[in-house]
């Protein structure tokens, strides 16, 4: 079962609120102004999920291939999230470490 809420505030976190920049980022004010007094607990786990894929560049190799392997770990591992913030964190990992 996906949860909208920590789904949401991982797009909201990686691509601002309203969704409106070009490239991926952080934005943990976003979080805030959108869920309050739940925002700590999200961002934390927020956290998490970054953490939780950190590894694949340990080695990077194709970034493609790379964004593929991530939103595949999230799904299998995460399946409270939605394939939409799997994608956006996919985006982050890859756009910066490039």
């Amino acid at each position: 079962m996906v949860d909208e809420a920590l789904s949401h505030a991982v797009v909201v976190y990686i691509w601002g609120d309203p969704a409106g920049r070009a490239w991926p980022g952080s934005d943990p004010d976003a979080v805030g102004r959108l869920f309050g007094e739940r925002a700590p607990d999200l961002l934390a786990r927020i956290r998490e999920l970054f953490a939780e894929v950190d590894h694949f560049f340990d080695d990077p190799g194709d970034l493609a291939a790379i964004s593929v392997k991530i939103q595949d770990t999230l799904r299998s591992n995460r399946p409270e999230l939605s394939a939409e913030a799997a994608r956006a964190i996919a985006a982050s990992c890859t756009y910066n470490w490039k």
